[in-house]
Parts: structure tokens; C-alpha cells; sequence
């Protein structure tokens, strides 16, 4: 049996366009999140101009680092421990620096580019060789470093040694469907749909962030549009919309456009 010779359960769906993802799901009363996001590769947030997005037709609320509630520590399987909209520290560009919500999401879309912001840029640093000594190692599930055999016996034994350095070009997921999080209060609870390959581990995450029991925490996905991965781990979108939907009191959908598909999960 060959990969041809096996049924791909929800291939016609797919391939026919009637497959229903995440963005698609139908939520009453639903909100609509856009990110704007930084321009600056790392620095610090001096002042934020959001009087302008906030007086938009249709806008509901902005929330920045200066009003959103911030969320509990938690730990894995997460992509990124360092949440945006929690301080004033830009890491990245295109990192969030607040989240537009709206009636449409036209209007939260238009509203996100009227926020403005001022910053003290820092040094930063590209080189991943050059960094490496700087960065912060994390243990999720085992140590990063692993040893098998007597290597430096063999490389004393060994009558040819080999040493270069190779690189590969760099790459990044890029699902057809993108990250996207609808998140419903209900009842000091949540019900979140959520383009997620382990359900169970978004409830865990989101329950650790938000200091909500995991049994007040539903979480739905009818249909995966790819994921290779990335839609395995738990990443800032998914935690800033269940705070900002809390914070708001009513269901909220944020859809991952495909630029913040590079800026906002591995």
C-alpha cells in the first residue's frame, strides 16, 4: 500500500472548498481583532497613540500593555513564553503593540492602522551563531544537549576528520489555513475555537493564563487546514484573545493574517 492507495478522510471537503475551518465558524454577536503590530526589530515602547483607532467608526476597544489584563504564568507545550502587550519591551518587529477590536472586521482592520507608536530602538542581533551565547535556554520536555557513544574516542581513533559548517536557507510554516481563535465568555467560562492540532492543550495553557479551571474551558476545531507542527504549540495569539475577550465581555475572532503567520508562531 502506497500514500495514494489511503483515503484522505476530509480530502473532498478540502479540495471541494466546503470544508468549514475555524474562521469559519458561525458565532452570534462575534467581535472582530486585528493586531498592530511594531516597527522596530527591538527597543522599547516610549508612547502609544491610540486615541486616533479608538475614535474609528465601529471600534469597541484597544488594548495595549497599559490595559489588558496580563496573564498567570504557564508553562508548556508553548511556542513563546514572553507574551506581547505585557510591558513596553519590543523583541521582534512586527511583535503586537495593541489589539483593535471592532464591530466589522473591516473596521477593526482600518482602525489597527491608526495606531501610532514612539520608540527607544536598542541594538539587535540577526546572527543566530553570533546570539547564541546571549540566549535563553528552555526545557520543555528534555534537555537540549544529547550525548551517545564516546565521541571524542572515536574522533581520536578516526584517520579522516571532517570539520565544516553548513547553513540551510531558513523556512517557516505556512498552513493554508492560518491561526486563527474565536473566543465565547460564557458563564465565567470559555468556549474557544481554535485552529489547534492538541485541543487538550490549549485548554491547559489558556486554563494556567487565565487562572481558570481546565473543566471551564471548552476547546473546538472541526477541521484542520494543515498545521506541520506549528498549531501544536500554544502562541501569544491565542492567550492576548481569550484576555481581551474576557476583558470585553463578549465573543471575539482573531484571525491571523498571513503576514502575522511570520511574526506570530514558529
Amino acid at each position: 500500500m502506497t500514500a495514494l492507495d489511503v483515503d484522505r478522510v476530509d480530502g473532498r471537503e478540502k479540495t471541494g472548498g466546503s470544508a468549514r475551518y475555524t474562521a469559519d465558524t458561525q458565532v452570534e454577536g462575534v467581535t472582530y481583532a486585528v493586531f498592530a503590530t511594531g516597527t522596530i526589530a527591538r527597543g522599547r515602547i516610549v508612547e502609544l497613540y491610540a486615541a486616533p483607532a479608538e475614535a474609528a467608526p465601529g471600534v469597541l476597544a484597544v488594548f495595549t500593555h497599559l490595559n489588558l489584563p496580563q496573564a498567570r504564568e504557564f508553562g508548556p507545550p508553548v511556542g513563546q513564553t514572553q507574551l506581547p502587550l505585557h510591558g513596553d519591551e519590543i523583541r521582534y518587529e512586527g511583535q503586537p503593540i495593541a489589539i483593535v477590536v471592532a464591530e466589522t472586521l473591516e473596521q477593526a482592520t482600518h482602525a489597527a492602522r491608526l495606531v501610532r507608536a514612539t520608540y527607544e530602538p536598542e541594538p539587535f542581533q540577526t546572527d543566530f551563531r553570533r546570539a547564541r551565547e546571549e540566549a535563553e535556554r528552555q526545557e520543555q520536555w528534555a534537555p537540549p544537549d544529547s550525548s551517545v557513544g564516546d565521541v571524542e574516542a572515536a574522533l581520536a581513533e578516526s584517520e579522516v576528520i571532517v570539520d565544516e559548517t553548513y547553513t540551510t536557507a531558513a523556512r517557516h510554516h505556512s498552513p493554508l489555513e492560518t491561526s486563527a481563535t474565536i473566543v465565547e465568555p460564557l458563564d465565567g467560562g470559555l468556549l474557544v475555537h481554535d485552529t489547534a492540532q492538541g485541543v487538550m492543550a490549549v485548554r491547559s495553557v489558556l486554563g494556567q493564563a487565565l487562572d481558570l479551571e481546565p473543566q471551564r474551558i471548552r476547546v473546538e476545531n472541526e477541521i484542520l487546514g494543515d498545521g506541520f507542527g506549528c498549531k501544536g504549540f500554544i502562541w501569544p495569539h491565542q492567550i492576548l484573545a481569550a484576555l481581551a475577550a474576557r476583558k470585553l465581555g463578549r465573543p471575539l475572532k482573531l484571525v491571523l493574517t498571513r503576514a502575522n503567520a511570520f511574526t506570530s508562531h514558529g
